[in-house]
């Protein structure tokens, strides 16, 4: 109802962006809320976190006025589902094969500008549309033929993998459909190319020493590694699921890319990373990589996740942490990653 309020034309645009902003902060606030007082899931939460998102930026495009053959595409956190506290929106902006590309070009400066400009009631969140062909230097707007040539001839094998989690997030879902279409058939060409695997272990490794200060994302047996691993699975399989870690770990056992050891392993180290990661952000309020070094919040973060994994016993956290990180990289070894 709130969002659909914005939409009508008669609503002034600045009462519409302040609106849109103090909405999605109680959403936001009322999901940190449940996390501390039901210890839910972290998958349930970073689930309705993606839902407030996405809300946010069909919002913004109403507000800017969404013309047809426009869409709004999700990649990263925000196409896997595992938006989170204090992520940045990973967006695309595809339009049909006939459009004006300057009015295009205008909406989406305009959805850009409703999420991210600085107000009295501060911003909605940062928008990165930096994935798109060619990065920055690109351009802002894209048609389907264009994102299948690029992929075609330019994509790397790191970009195929980025864009498993490409989805429709706001606008025409024809045009979304297309989008989709024309990459999941050159992600599909490009992981039967020679080299494939080796040119992924390259990226890996310079994602891996590119940060030396100890990392539960980058670093070796972090996140990135399940990232790694699972995505070079789907693409060479064509399973073509932009869900959450675990989502995409339960594909690939039940096609029998992992075995049921491995699956158990990597699962239990998906919602312990993810998991960990979200408390520290909610408990901090920074999008830290590793934990809290003042002793208050490290004992605040260690008893919500304690009572969030619904953990027998009271371990330690750095040792607990030190195994699952470990664990991980072996498994990411013994399939023939780095």
């Amino acid at each position: 109802p709130v969002f659909a309020y914005l939409a009508q034309e008669k609503v002034d645009r600045s009462e519409a962006n302040a609106i849109l902003r103090r909405h999605y902060r109680r959403r936001v606030f009322l999901s940190g809320a449940r996390d501390l007082f039901q210890l839910r899931e972290v998958f349930e939460s970073l689930s309705e976190n993606t839902a407030a998102a996405e809300a946010a930026i069909q919002a913004a495009l109403a507000i800017a006025g969404a013309p047809a053959g426009f869409a709004v595409m999700g990649l990263g956190r925000l196409g896997a589902r595992e938006f989170d506290l204090l992520s940045d929106a990973d967006v695309l902006f595809v339009c049909d094969e006939d459009c004006a590309q300057e009015e295009m070009r205008r909406v989406a400066a305009q959805v850009m500008d409703a999420l991210t400009a600085y107000t009295l009631d501060g911003t909605v969140f940062s928008v990165d549309a930096r994935l798109r062909p060619h990065g920055r230097e690109g351009e802002l707007i894209v048609t389907p033929t264009q994102l299948a040539a690029y992929f075609q001839d330019e994509a790397k094998p790191w970009e195929a993998l980025t864009y498993l989690k490409l989805r429709h997030i706001a606008g025409d879902l024809e045009v979304g459909n297309h989008a989709l279409e024309a990459v999941r058939k050159e992600i599909a060409e490009i992981a039967t190319r020679p080299g494939f695997d080796s040119k992924l272990q390259d990226v890996r490794i310079r994602l891996e020493r590119s940060d030396t200060a100890a990392n539960f994302k980058t670093g070796p047996g972090g996140s990135y590694d399940l990232d790694y691993l699972a995505g070079s699975l789907q693409a060479r399989d064509q399973l073509w699921l932009a869900g959450n870690l675990r989502e995409r770990l339960d594909l690939l056992h039940e096609h029998g890319l992992l075995d049921a050891r491995d699956w158990d392993q990597l699962t239990h180290s998906a919602l312990f990373l993810r998991t960990l990661e979200h408390l520290v952000r909610l408990v901090t309020g920074r999008p830290r990589k590793w934990l809290p070094v003042a002793e208050h919040p490290h004992r605040v973060l260690q008893k919500l996740l304690w009572r969030m994994l619904r953990a027998d016993d009271s371990f330690d956290l750095e040792m607990r942490l030190s195994e699952v990180l470990r664990q991980t990289r072996s498994i990411y070894r013994q399939r023939g990653m780095p």
